[in-house]
């Protein structure tokens, strides 16, 4: 089977050309056999970023990385090289055969279904935050006098909790067990409360524009905790999330970093 899959991954590189993924996420020249670009993986003004369109490989000779398309969309993207290869099937038209994807716990349907709802979940939650916080003078006072303009608000998706969004959710139907499991909620005595309830939310979005959790920093001052993440969840690793990864992204994308 890891033959097999092996063959697999080769056809999948050669369907998903280096010089024509790479030139999405960054400006190349052709000079001579290769092309070459500024590195999106650090600072530089003079472009020392090769792709070989032949070899169908990348190497910077200023910072050193190098690897091949699936490696390039695994940086730029953020993801491991299952969904890296999830994703670059999904570009391509190239279907996954199902015994490869099955041998990933990750891919099993059931979990990717709990994903989408959650996924669906939290888009309806920032949605509710960002509206409260634009009807919230006190929350909007705050962010002004620290120099955060309407722009920046837009930019990062803040909002604030009001208490509400329980209910609010419920009634787009997400029942119990989704806010518990999303961490936008907490069980307390057989009551759900909000686990960020009257706290400035700042959204946690990944790679690919997903918001999948929520940072508070408590307005009133009556918290223990001045700032305040929600749980880890099925979409949520503090260690493996970077927040602002998708505007860094964006940055990248227009090749400002």
């Amino acid at each position: 089977m890891a033959k097999d899959f092996s063959a697999f991954i080769e056809e999948l590189k050669d369907k998903c050309d280096i010089v024509e993924t790479v030139s999405k996420y960054v400006t190349l020249e052709r000079k001579g056999g290769k092309f070459w670009g500024r590195c999106p993986f650090h600072n530089e003004k003079t472009p020392s970023f090769a792709v070989n369109g032949e070899a169908q490989f990348y190497h910077c000779f200023g910072c050193g990385v190098s690897g091949d398309v699936i490696k390039f969309v695994q940086e730029m993207e953020s993801l491991d090289f299952m969904d890296s290869v999830r994703l670059l099937c999904e570009k391509s038209g190239t279907k996954m055969p199902d015994s490869f994807a099955k041998t990933d716990d990750n891919d099993t349907a059931e979990l990717k279904k709990t994903k989408d709802r959650l996924y669906s979940l939290l888009k309806e939650t920032a949605k509710y935050y960002y509206l409260c916080l634009k009807n919230n003078k006190d929350a909007l006072n705050y962010l002004y006098k620290r120099g955060i303009d309407d722009k920046y608000i837009t930019v990062f998706g803040l909002g604030y909790s009001d208490g509400k969004v329980i209910s609010y959710l419920k009634q787009k139907g997400f029942t119990a067990k989704e806010l518990i499991t999303s961490g936008v909620a907490v069980e307390k005595n057989g009551n759900l409360s909000d686990t960020l309830e009257k706290r400035l939310i700042i959204p946690i979005i990944n790679s690919m524009g997903d918001v999948i959790a929520f940072g508070g920093r408590d307005l009133e001052g009556k918290s223990y905790a001045k700032y305040k993440n929600t749980a880890e969840t099925p979409l949520f690793s503090k260690s493996k999330n970077i927040f602002a990864i998708n505007l860094v992204k964006k940055s990248r994308h227009k090749g400002s970093i």
